[in-house]
């Protein structure tokens, strides 16, 4: 079996050393969360770090176990190139307005506007083929003739609005889950060999949706927040640039975070699980939690249907790789939540 280094000492089961080693990884985790933390960090249980972890050590001692964090050699993507590359693209941007923020787009005023990365000065090309983009499974060609009117001139001015102040005339700006990596070439975090080797889902049966590569997404905004969820495959997510929050509860505690009913059963109904309303929803008082703010170059695993809540801490960019196969959370007679395919 392959090995690992911890460099945390805050989760019971992991590799490590004796007294000296295990004292070296409490400071390097010390280390890694020494700048000035956000107001609400704090109280949950430390996601551990992990040195030079392997495909061969993370599929052996992590896995469909627990979260974990690892540093990334070369995050690659960084804002230049993504500002070069992606300049002749047209994207959604997911917008809400700022009172509403905390549960974005579950409220009423969430929307998403279509807006072009150009270096043309904000001219819109006549001859843009508007079907190009329409390689979002939500975005149709009728949705882009009926929001022609929210093309926003350009990437500088989407930072100016967006990332720089927050907001744009009470209106709040996240490019979320944008598969930008599928439509054009980009050097990307090197994490894709702990997706193909790790052998998840090899025995899933005939017919699947399985993801034999993983499914490459961009996030990129300033404070954003993303509602307590869960996805329905193995997540990596790395931080290319600026720092970004999670606080993750374990899928077996399901029913202390409230899932909501019907298309909307993998998000919780809990508004703010920072400050949660017990009176409402006592199950979250004391329930276990763990956390973490990634810095750049870092890489949290989320195993499959672990509840998150993200929360930007600044303006930051990543890249998240979702794999293995979809699978749908179900709560079986006794109670106890499972995934299924």
């Amino acid at each position: 079996m392959a090995s690992s280094k911890l460099a945390s000492v805050e989760v019971e089961g992991g590799s490590g050393g004796g007294k000296e080693d295990r004292a070296t990884g409490k400071k390097a985790q010390q280390k890694a969360q020494q700048k000035a933390q956000p107001a609400f960090f704090g109280g949950g249980r430390a996601i551990p770090v992990v040195e030079d972890l392997t495909p061969e050590a993370f599929k052996a001692e992590h896995l469909t176990k627990a979260p974990v964090v690892m540093r990334v050699k070369d995050v690659n993507l960084t804002q230049d190139i993504l500002r070069k590359r992606g300049a002749e693209r047209l994207v959604p941007v997911e917008t809400c307005n700022v009172a509403d923020k905390k549960r974005s787009y579950l409220t009423d005023s969430w929307d998403r506007e279509v807006m072009r990365w150009v270096r043309n000065e904000g001219r819109i090309d006549e001859d843009v083929n508007l079907f190009e983009i329409v390689a979002f499974e939500f975005i149709t060609f009728e949705f882009i003739l009926s929001h022609t009117a929210h093309f926003v001139g350009s990437l500088e001015q989407y930072y100016e609005d967006y990332v720089e102040k927050d907001s744009c005339e009470g209106r709040s700006g996240y490019l979320a889950q944008w598969p930008l990596l599928e439509q054009i070439s980009f050097p990307v975090p090197d994490v894709e060999e702990f997706c193909i080797q790790s052998g998840v889902d090899d025995a899933a049966p005939e017919g699947c949706e399985k993801e034999e590569r993983s499914l490459k997404s961009v996030w990129v905004g300033s404070n954003t927040i993303s509602p307590l969820h869960h996805d329905p495959y193995e997540n990596w997510i790395v931080q290319c640039w600026g720092r970004k929050y999670f606080r993750l509860y374990d899928f077996k505690d399901s029913d202390c975070v409230y899932p909501m009913e019907g298309k909307r059963c993998n998000t919780s109904s809990v508004e703010d699980p920072l400050e949660p309303d017990l009176k409402k929803h006592g199950l979250m008082e004391g329930v276990e939690y763990w956390e973490f703010v990634l810095e750049e170059g870092d890489a949290l695993y989320i195993p499959r249907h672990w509840w998150h809540y993200v929360r930007g801490v600044g303006g930051g960019g990543s890249v998240s790789f979702w794999w293995g196969a979809r699978m749908a959370a179900m709560k079986k007679g006794g109670g106890e939540w499972m995934s299924i395919y």
